[in-house]
């Protein structure tokens, strides 16, 4: 978004040159607009609806908003923007020194790949870190009462229903979140909703061949341990990070 001053007014008379300002951003999110000098309302200029290359000929403001979406509660989102001055000859060169600073014109995708690496890599709250802590309880609770045991008690009637009603929920609503654009925190969703499903339905199995192998429908499930354990292990940890990335990333 520029401002340029008139031909043959008195910054032309004295320098011979128009001055340009702008306003440069590269951000998807980002929407610029001309309009009055006291813009109490950011959502009025969203809704201008002026489009690339629109000019005109005014006194007036330039400004630029941004998308934030909807935050949660304490969260909080970066936004990055240049504002320049310069003779109207200039302005190419400049928007090109302002696109090779922010890394080749393309901050936003950088910001991007910086937020998702924090969210995955921060050494105390990152998703790896979480995962591994969750990782690390589990084997701790099967170490205590041995894989057998943890299998059995997972396949229980009420804690298994339990299990197969929240997986699928799980699912489902992984699903819904990938629609809405959440594709990470989606994804991760319904991958511990299908790894929980897996679960239920491996001790379903191994019940169901204990019980037909004349060993009892405890003895099958604890025979599957080997399988059911790593799945919900598995299952408890993506579930996690899928909370971790709906709760502190817009993805």
């Amino acid at each position: 978004m520029t401002a340029t001053s008139l031909p043959d007014d008195g910054y032309d008379a004295v320098t011979g040159n128009q001055v340009t300002m702008l306003y440069y951003s590269s951000d998807s999110r980002a929407v610029v607009y001309t309009g009055g000098f006291y813009n109490s309302n950011p959502y009025e200029y969203d809704r201008l609806g002026q489009a690339k290359d629109y000019v005109e000929a005014s006194d007036n403001a330039i400004g630029i908003v941004f998308k934030a979406g909807n935050l949660n509660p304490g969260q909080s989102v970066t936004f990055s923007y240049f504002t320049g001055v310069a003779p109207d000859s200039s302005v190419a060169d400049l928007v090109k020194q302002i696109g090779n600073q922010s890394g080749g014109g393309s901050p936003d995708v950088l910001r991007k790949l910086q937020e998702l690496a924090n969210t995955f890599l921060d050494p105390v709250n990152g998703v790896f870190r979480q995962i591994s802590g969750l990782a690390s309880t589990a084997l701790d609770v099967i170490g205590d009462l041995g894989p057998a045991s943890v299998a059995s008690r997972l396949a229980s009637g009420a804690l298994g229903a339990f299990s197969l009603v929240t997986s699928a929920i799980d699912y489902s609503e992984g699903i819904k979140e990938q629609e809405n654009g959440r594709w990470l925190s989606g994804g991760l969703t319904t991958a511990a909703g299908l790894l929980g499903i897996a679960g239920f339905g491996g001790a379903v199995v191994g019940g169901a061949v204990g019980f037909a192998a004349g060993a009892g429908i405890a003895a099958g499930v604890a025979a599957a341990a080997p399988v059911l354990v790593p799945l919900a292990v598995g299952a408890a940890a993506i579930g996690g990070a899928a909370w971790l990335v709906h709760t502190f990333t817009p993805w």
